[in-house]
This record gives structure tokens, sequence and C-alpha cells, in this order.
């Protein structure tokens, strides 16, 4: 397996999803750079590196840009971003959890806004 740093885009596409519409543009800035920063954690856990000026300069220059992004690239850029960050501890690591736990929580408001799942039957 192989990991690498997701780009910026990656990132504004999971943090424009309504899950997170509670976040000012401030703190969403902040929660992406977060996320680079488990990524660049969990490539030098895959090849035994420290951060570089360059990786630091990559999370540091990160500003959340506003999009209209489908519900479904929001989880799968997530999906992207976990698979890049599964090295190791990282996988333990509170931040990984935190971010996981989003991956279930888009997908079930994914789930629950299809009219399929309207339609079906309770109970």
């Amino acid at each position: 397996m192989s990991s690498f740093l997701v780009e910026h885009e990656t990132i504004d596409n999971i943090l424009n999803h309504s899950y997170f519409s509670n976040l000012t543009l401030e703190q969403k800035t902040e929660k992406g750079k977060e996320m680079l920063r488990l990524n660049v954690e969990a490539i030098n856990v895959r090849y035994n590196g420290k951060l570089t000026e360059e990786q630091e300069e990559f999370i540091n220059d990160y500003e959340f840009q506003i999009d209209d992004v489908n519900p479904f690239q929001s989880l799968k850029s997530l999906h992207c971003l976990l698979y890049q960050c599964a090295e190791g501890k990282i996988t333990h690591s509170t931040k990984y959890l935190e971010f996981s736990g989003y991956k279930e929580m888009i997908t079930e408001m994914i789930i629950m806004n299809c009219p399929e799942y309207d339609k079906a039957r309770w109970g």
C-alpha cells in the first residue's frame, strides 16, 4: 500500500458537506488543517519520515473554499482521506477516530435523504 497527500480540494469537498454547516469559515479552515496534518503524519509513518518544511507549508497554506459539492463527493473525498491516513497507530488516534465518525454521520445523512429510504416501510 502507498500513501499520498490529498489536495486542498479534497478537504474542501469534505467540509462543504452540510454536516459541517455549524462551523464558521475559520473553523473549517482549522479543521481542514487538522485533516491535512493527520494525512502528513500518516505519510511520515508509512515512509519513516519527518515533517518537512514543504509539508508544513502545504498545511499552513490551506484555506477553506466554499463550493457546491454533491454529498456523495463529500463522502468519497472523506473515504479517500481516511484511506490515506490508515497507517500504523494513526488509526487509533483521537483525530482519526473523530474523522471516521464524520464518515458514519455523513453516510447516514445521505441515506436518510434518499427517496428510497423515505419510501421504505417502518418496521
